[in-house]
């Protein structure tokens, strides 16, 4: 497949490897290194900033052995998805949300290409770019997926593009998004979020003993409805001994972009997005709050989320008329950037190619 052994010391570089007994391959320059699972549905496991050695990515307590297999203990309606759950950052796609029925067969809990080993293809790989196209098909729908990832000399940058393509003559109905989950070396007390200029509202329902917020209130990031009166900043992201968990929706985005910056240290993790095919984006935080299943009290992260849908599951988003459609034999293109920041203002704006705007206040 055109794969490069040899060991550049500068400028980018590829290394294919196994990890845990998936194939996983290394793409990195000088400034940054992404190790992502190829065996493993596709999941970007490290991040890391190399002048800093901080690695921006959260990893679930039982890490990269959840992949070498084995069968769940107890089968579950929702999927095998917390059975072997190892954080990163990974895709969904057909469904984003939890298992549901529609047409004919159950989408399981954030869709079907998360856990399944991908093909890959060396496009370029010299040492001003490396450049590797990956491909999966799905099994219960019809559909193929191709992502295409490039590291670049000089910028400290993940480049992505997209194609998802309907094999069959039936129109379907999909959700599509990605869960970058931030953790690890990165997260804590210091780090501010930022988000391009949204309608911003909690998770709906019953209201959640964890959670800073009112359910289902509605406000911007500087400024959400408390559960007890007033209003609550979200920027900040909340202490380990706060136990604060909270979900949240942004709608109505001016331009998709969100960043997480260590003011402290004065370093960041940026990401921006296609807003034709991801109009909205879900915001999960958790401070070590979830006491049960799966996460015992030991789970501190945060995740930026951009989705075709608010809504999480493809049944309720066909019902309210926000899920994606792709007719017979049809195609769609999309594609991210994430970029390592320095600077401890936090964000104004993330570009395409992977500047970072710093805020002025």
């Amino acid at each position: 497949m055109g794969e490069n052994k040899e060991k550049r010391a500068a400028g980018c570089r590829l290394t294919v490897s196994d990890v845990c007994g998936n194939r996983a391959v290394a793409l990195e320059n000088d400034a940054v290194r992404a190790g992502i699972l190829v065996g493993w549905g596709l999941t970007v496991y490290e991040l890391v900033d190399k002048a800093s050695g901080v690695d921006f990515m959260f990893r679930e307590r039982l890490g990269l052995e959840r992949t070498r297999g084995g069968l769940p203990s107890w089968p579950n309606p929702q999927g095998v998805f917390w059975d072997s759950f190892i954080g990163g950052w990974f895709e969904l796609f057909p469904n984003a949300g939890k298992a549901c029925e529609w047409n004919g067969t159950v989408y399981p809990q954030h869709g079907e290409i998360l856990q399944c080993p991908w093909e890959m293809a060396v496009e370029e790989d010299t040492p001003e770019r490396v450049r590797v196209r990956f491909t999966v098909r799905t099994r219960r729908t019809p559909f193929r997926v191709t992502r295409t990832m490039e590291i670049r000399a000089g910028r400290p940058c993940l480049y992505t593009e997209e194609r998802i393509e309907n094999l069959c003559p039936v129109p379907q109905k999909y959700l599509w998004g990605h869960h970058f989950t931030i953790g690890g070396d990165f997260l804590n007390e210091n780090c501010r979020i930022d988000l391009a200029p949204s309608r911003l509202y909690a998770e709906p329902g019953a209201q959640n003993a964890a959670s800073q917020l009112r359910a289902g209130g509605e406000g911007t990031l500087r400024a959400m409805p408390g559960v007890s009166g007033g209003t609550v900043d979200e920027r900040p992201f909340p202490a380990r001994d706060s136990h604060i968990r909270e979900m949240l929706f942004a709608a109505e985005m001016d331009g998709c972009w969100a960043a997480a910056t260590d003011q402290a240290r004065g370093l960041g993790v940026a990401l921006a997005w296609d807003p034709a095919v991801w109009p909205a984006m879900w915001l999960w935080k958790e401070a070590c709050a979830s006491r049960g299943f799966p996460f015992y009290g030991d789970t501190y992260a945060l995740s930026f989320e951009p989705q075709v849908s608010a809504t999480p599951r493809l049944a309720d988003a066909c019902a309210d008329g926000t899920a994606a459609e792709l007719p017979g034999w049809g195609e769609r293109t999309a594609w991210i950037t994430v970029a390592v920041s320095r600077g401890a203002a936090g964000a104004a704006g993330v570009l395409r190619d992977g500047t970072v705007l710093p805020a002025k206040n």
